[in-house]
């Protein structure tokens, strides 16, 4: 726990030092609200999900040529980020309000001692000899001592960041930025074909399962596990087995799933139940648009005509290592590095695997 105290406290003081440095005629004010947002996100802003959407179109077609070449994203501490509106050059304002809302719903607040916190290591940043604000620690404690009175209500910029930096951007959860590309191409798919099918292959560790929980966060989508067609015992013959790849019933993922996929009406699957190494009760699948297969192996040649999208994650084997560690323990970690990570290995390998994805992250 303390630890993360620690690595708060720097964070947020290398987040301020970045502020000025970015920003150096930015006001108490404008650093206040840094905060509030890297604290709270911007869901205060939502009242009425439709006028929220018909403002953001309307300030992505007023938009200056200066806010036009803004960088897309601006870093907060803590769970999020500012997405500038500069990114609409690759999203449609629905896709960037879907961020929006899907942050202020899904994400964590922050606490208010949390908050204070933060403002108190801002006034004691002001009151050092080398502070790299443009203003004193007197005008800062007495705007913080008046913001205190006021109940921490959301702050507006200062006139003069606005004048100056033209801010024009919306609040983000910082998990959600790093796969906008990927959200851009579903919705060219979307709108070419009407319907997308991703697939997220990678390293074990590397966050697939992570990243189809944001893409249901995100939008009305099916998500289907790799994991759930392990090969069943009657399968593991030794010419199976000294198959790359071949461990995964890839047979029975075509064909109760992909394949299910390219009709419109309902089906069930078995999801393989390792624990008693046998398939579990079905599952009903109701047909959707935009469906997800999430997993090692999903990315079989024998399977990559079904995606549309297809997504590989990659991790260091340091910190791959460590996670796994985290998820299952010291004894699982050494069967992941003896047996199934080489396994792995051998299969993104021989496949070139990466080498077919669209998107590495």
């Amino acid at each position: 726990m303390e630890n993360i105290k620690k690595q708060g406290i720097w964070e947020t003081k290398q987040f301020l030092i970045d502020c000025a440095r970015d920003h150096p005629k930015a006001q108490v004010e404008d650093y206040v609200k840094h905060l509030y947002q890297s604290e709270f996100g911007g869901g205060h802003m939502i009242t009425d999900e439709a006028a929220s959407l018909l403002r953001l179109r309307e300030e992505i077609a007023g938009l200056s040529e200066k806010q036009k070449k803004q960088p897309w994203f601006f870093h907060l501490c803590g769970h999020f980020c500012r997405i500038n509106l500069s990114v609409s050059e690759v999203l449609s304002p629905e896709m960037l309000h879907r961020l929006f809302i899907a942050s202020a719903c899904r994400v964590p607040k922050g606490a208010r001692f949390l908050f204070e916190e933060k403002l108190r290591l801002f006034w004691e940043m002001s009151r050092e000899k080398d502070s790299p604000f443009p203003f004193s620690s007197k005008e800062v404690e007495e705007y913080l001592r008046g913001y205190k009175e006021s109940g921490y209500q959301p702050v507006q910029h200062s006139e003069e960041y606005h004048r100056i930096y033209e801010p024009a951007y919306r609040v983000i959860c910082r998990e959600y930025a790093e796969y906008v590309k990927l959200y851009a191409a579903m919705e060219r798919c979307l709108k070419e074909r009407g319907s997308v099918t991703v697939a997220i292959d990678g390293n074990s560790a590397a966050g697939k399962s992570r990243l189809g929980d944001i893409l249901t966060q995100i939008f009305d989508c099916n998500v289907f596990h790799a994991d759930d067609f392990f090969l069943p015992l009657e399968k593991r013959t030794p010419q199976r087995l000294s198959e790359t790849g071949g461990n995964m019933d890839r047979e029975r993922l075509r064909e109760e799933i992909l394949e299910k996929l390219r009709g419109e009406q309902s089906f069930s699957y078995r999801p393989f139940d390792c624990s008693l190494m046998k398939l579990s009760e079905p599952v009903e699948v109701q047909p959707k648009k935009i469906n997800i297969l999430e997993g090692a192996y999903c990315m079989h040649p024998e399977l990559r005509e079904y995606y549309d999208v297809k997504v590989f994650l990659s991790i260091s084997p340091g910190e791959q290592s460590t996670r796994i560690l985290e998820r299952n323990g010291n004894f699982m970690l050494r069967r992941f590095l003896e047996e199934w990570i080489p396994m792995e290995n051998a299969y993104f390998e021989k496949m070139k695997v990466r080498e077919a994805c669209d998107f590495v992250f």
